[in-house]
């Protein structure tokens, strides 16, 4: 990270907008900033000297690989839940029982396999989102999906069926929404667009970690 770069510029922007918690989260986050403030110069200073170790670097490359990388390979986890799946849809199916299933990604008997992904359950609804019911972001931070925000406003498309801007309140708190406002929530992306995309690239860093 060296000052004059654009992604140092991009970097310093985005920690404009974090917002830290307090006590000794906030007092490292502080350490941090400073010493990407101060770039190279930062390495002879003896505050941020420690930041710069390289068993922090190798500590740090270790986590991060463990929590972007799975650690079993995914087609042996598909083949294996696969040929699990197999044996148990064959015996279901000799046993002559009547298939019950409302949903295309339901199965009529327990599998027992551990989530491999990430899952939202509605605070309000208590009904686990999907592709059609997305979770939406409200613009002070909760995060309902979007059935929920149906139900909330159904009675103000009720009465203005005409109106462009449809507004109802956050059942969490007093804050006054803008349907136009809710924002679809992305669990799996991580990643960040291209360069030439800051603004949607700084818009997509706030929207994960909830920062106004």
């Amino acid at each position: 990270m060296i000052p004059g770069l654009e992604s140092y510029g991009r970097t310093v922007k985005q920690l404009k907008a974090f917002v830290p918690k307090e006590g000794e989260e906030q007092r490292q986050s502080q350490r941090l900033v400073g010493a990407l403030v101060m770039g190279q110069a930062a390495k002879e200073d003896a505050r941020y000297r420690n930041l710069f170790d390289q068993k922090n670097k190798e500590k740090l490359v270790s986590r991060l690989s463990a929590f972007f990388v799975p650690k079993e390979a995914p087609l042996n986890l598909i083949l294996k839940h696969g040929f699990k799946g197999i044996n148990q849809l064959t015996d279901f199916q000799d046993s002559g029982l009547q298939w019950d299933v409302w949903m295309d990604w339901e199965l009529p008997f327990d599998t027992y396999f551990h989530a491999s992904h990430s899952v939202f359950t509605c605070p309000i609804l208590k009904e686990q989102c999907t592709c059609n019911n997305p979770p939406m972001r409200l613009t002070c931070g909760h995060v309902i999906s979007k059935d929920a925000i149906n139900r909330l406003t159904i009675n103000v498309r009720n009465r203005f069926p005409r109106s462009r801007h449809l507004r109802f309140k956050c059942p969490y708190c007093p804050k006054e929404q803008n349907l136009d406002n809710a924002k679809s929530v992305d669990f799996h992306a991580w990643t960040i667009p291209a360069e030439n995309e800051d603004e949607e690239a700084e818009e997509q860093v706030k929207f994960l970690q909830f920062v106004e």
